[in-house]
Formats: C-alpha cells, sequence, structure tokens
C-alpha cells in the first residue's frame, strides 16, 4: 500500500513520526522524576517517562497478550503500592495490599485483559497509581503501573495498554484490601502527583496498611496539603472511636494536635502512640516540639535524642536540639548539632540562623556574621520562595553583630532591610 493510501486513512501506522526534540533545561538524568524543557518561547515540565516516550530511543515491542498470559501463571503474589511508577519502578513502599491467597490470584488474573488494536495504543501523562509488583514467591517478576483505572503501564511494552474491562480491576483492588476513596485518589492522580504533592506522616515497615490506616493517612494528606484542621480531627477520632488500638491513629491525631498548639494533648498522642508499638521518629519529634513550647527541655532533648537514633538523617531533630542545647547554655554540643544539620540540608536557612546564635554566645562575631550572610543569600536566591520572616531575622541579628563591633552604618542598613523585610510578610 502506497503513500497516498496511507495518508487517505486506509493504513494507520503503528509508531507516528517523532516530535521534534524540544532542549532540555533541566532533569535530564537517572535520579530526576521530571524534565524541565523549553519549545520555543514556552517552558514546560514533563515527567521522564513521558519524555522518553516521546522523544528517547524505545525499541520495546507493542502491548500483546500473549505477554500477559506467559507471565501470570508465574505469580504467587500481589502487592499495590500507594504511587505512580517511574522508570519500572515504584515511587513509593507504602503498601495497601499484599495477598498470596489462591482465589484472589486467580481472581486476579483474569483482571488483566488487554486492547491489542494499535489504534488504542498510547502514553499517559502521569504517572498512574496504585502500582502494582508481582512476585513468583520471593522473587520480583514485574512492575505494573495502573493508568486511572482503565490502563496499564508495563517496562517491557512501549505504549500504556487500555484494559478491556478496567473496573474489574479496581473492584478487584478494592475487595482484597484497598479502601475505594484511597484508591480514587490513587486513580485520580492526587497521592503524589509524580512527587509534587506532599505526603505528611506515613508509617514506617513493609506491612501493608489496613483499612483503618488508609483512612488515617487520607486525613493526613488533606492535613498537609491546607484541609480545614478541625474536619482533619474529626476524621481522625471517628477512626479511633471504631478501632482504639490503631497506633497511626494517635500518631496522626497528635500531629493535628501540634498544628492546633494543644500541646499537652499532642503529647499524651504521642505517648500513646509509642506505646502502642509506633515508634516513628516523627512521632518522637512531633512530642519533643510539645515539650519544648512548654518549657520541658530535658524531656524535648531526649526525644529529639531518640528520633535521631530511630532516623540519623531526621534534620529537623538535629536542629531543634541544637537550638535546646544553646538555651541551655551547651554551645559547643550545640554548634555540633547544628553543624550536622547544615551538613544534611545545605540549603535549609534555619540552622544558619541558629548557629548565629552560637557564635555570638562564644564571642565568634564573624563567624556569626558569615552564618547570617549566608541566610540573606539564601532568600535572594532566584527561583526560592522568599521567606521574608527568615529574612528580616537575618538581617536584624547581622546588625546586633554590626553594632557590636561598632559598625553602626552597616548596622543602620542591616536593620532598615529587617523592618522592610517585616513589613512584607
Amino acid at each position: 500500500m502506497g503513500f497516498f493510501d496511507w495518508l487517505f486513512g486506509k493504513q494507520r501506522p503503528t509508531t507516528p513520526p517523532r516530535a521534534p526534540r524540544p532542549t532540555v533545561l533541566s532533569g535530564l538524568d537517572d535520579d530526576s522524576p521530571q524534565v524541565t524543557v523549553q519549545m520555543g518561547n514556552a517552558v514546560m515540565v514533563m515527567d521522564r517517562d513521558q519524555f522518553d516516550y516521546m522523544y528517547g530511543e524505545n525499541s520495546a515491542p507493542d502491548p500483546a497478550q500473549r505477554d500477559l498470559d506467559q507471565l501470570l501463571p508465574q505469580v504467587t503474589r500481589v502487592r499495590a503500592i500507594a504511587s505512580g511508577m517511574l522508570r519500572g519502578k515504584s515511587m513509593s513502599s507504602e503498601a495497601l495490599l499484599d495477598t498470596s491467597d489462591e482465589q484472589a490470584l486467580a481472581d486476579f488474573r483474569e483482571t488483566l485483559r488487554i486492547v491489542e488494536d494499535p489504534k488504542t495504543f498510547s502514553h499517559c501523562s502521569c504517572l498512574g497509581g496504585p502500582t502494582l509488583e508481582l512476585f513468583a514467591h520471593d522473587g520480583l517478576l514485574a512492575t505494573i503501573g495502573l493508568q486511572h483505572g482503565q490502563a496499564i503501564r508495563w517496562k517491557q511494552w512501549k505504549h500504556d495498554a487500555n484494559l478491556t474491562q478496567g473496573q474489574t480491576l479496581n473492584e478487584w483492588l478494592t475487595r482484597f484490601g484497598i479502601e475505594p476513596e484511597f484508591l480514587d485518589v490513587l486513580l485520580h492522580n492526587q497521592y503524589d502527583a509524580g512527587g509534587l504533592m506532599p505526603l505528611g506522616m506515613r508509617r514506617s515497615g513493609l506491612s501493608p496498611l489496613s483499612r483503618a490506616e488508609q483512612r488515617l493517612r487520607l486525613v493526613e494528606l488533606g492535613r498537609v496539603r491546607g484541609g480545614n484542621v478541625e474536619a482533619a480531627l474529626a476524621g481522625c477520632q471517628k477512626v479511633l472511636d471504631a478501632e482504639p488500638n490503631v497506633a497511626f491513629g494517635y500518631a496522626i491525631r497528635a500531629l493535628i494536635h501540634s498544628q492546633r498548639q494543644d500541646h499537652a494533648s499532642c503529647i499524651a498522642d504521642c505517648t500513646e502512640a509509642i506505646k502502642l508499638g509506633q515508634r516513628e521518629a516523627e512521632v518522637f519529634f512531633a512530642r519533643a516540639v510539645s515539650h519544648d513550647f512548654l518549657g520541658q527541655a530535658q524531656d524535648a532533648l531526649s526525644d529529639c535524642t531518640a528520633a535521631i537514633e530511630i532516623d540519623p538523617k531526621y534534620v529537623s531533630a538535629y536542629n531543634s536540639r541544637g537550638l535546646i542545647l544553646t538555651i541551655m547554655g551547651l554551645n559547643n554540643e550545640a554548634l555540633a548539632d547544628l553543624g550536622e544539620a547544615i551538613r544534611l540540608a545545605p540549603d535549609w536557612s534555619l540552622p544558619y540562623l541558629n548557629r548565629g546564635r552560637v557564635h555570638v554566645a562564644l564571642n565568634d562575631l564573624d563567624s556569626a556574621i558569615t552564618d547570617y550572610t549566608h541566610v540573606v543569600s539564601l532568600s535572594n536566591k532566584r527561583g526560592r520562595r522568599v521567606d521574608h520572616q527568615l529574612g528580616a531575622a537575618a538581617y536584624a541579628n547581622r546588625a546586633k553583630v554590626y553594632r557590636m563591633q561598632g559598625d553602626e552604618e552597616r548596622a543602620a542598613t542591616d536593620f532598615q532591610e529587617a523592618e522592610r523585610l517585616s513589613k512584607n510578610p
């Protein structure tokens, strides 16, 4: 069949012509889920899989049912992860379902029936979710991403493949472990949106979240995305009324109490969560913050230390412990903690601000000016959201140090800038 036959619709090519490759501005590395590109005068962000699909070299075959038919009889376990899939791997480890039940597996095999018509082949521009990990005993056989409950993505194929009955797979997921409301969040790409949305507190461990814990995760997602805190408290309470021994519920409620500035209740719920086995670094740190607000410095110090023992990279705990040590007059110990916080998070302003305070206490004024100047430079960094309060504090603190050195001209300039920023919150 010739060119004019194709032109007038008698034959459709399986693979459309590749679009002209745009200029890549950033993100073209193995660890980045997003790529920033420029097309003419427009700058846009796309996920790495979409970029590779449109502009990369991909010699993978078209989707074929026979590939699934060869795979599925080997599957002895299915695990569903609450995230999308990037470059063939789940972006999270938060499990919602994990089953080796023979009847469940038999039913699952029937849900993965795809449309093999090339006219339906495409590639969704989001990372999807949930992600299904298929095992043969302890060995991972395949990772398959679900796209809006209508299609699946498998690294073995070039394109996404539409399901003949996507609703059947959705029903299987809810029947064997996933809360319908949680699944709806995943199918609408509202869990993490490819790493762009906050997730809040997650329960550690590999075991799947119970249905009660999934409802609590939904409460937490709403809370960290600016939802009504009183509604979050009521949602959490509803779960705990039904299942009062869910440790994760006390942990989430503790964070809600902290946000409401109810520090006594936060401490009580953190303590109950820990008692029930929820020994998360974030729980100990939340209790430390509330202890600190109530003037219980030694208890706050102990909880910061516990958080760091659980997670040696918990930068907020180093910063807070450093600040508490400063207040207690333990300046050398404070310098060590604040230095570690800066090493772990070099672009975070607060540890520099706190360390400047320690330098002043030790009469190392030049080092204090260096730290305050660094906070100023971070706040002026292009593309960075300006925290005017931190910026004002850095200018004001640096002004005081200049005044201690007798440099009234620089002090006056910094005080002026601090006042300007404080009036522009």
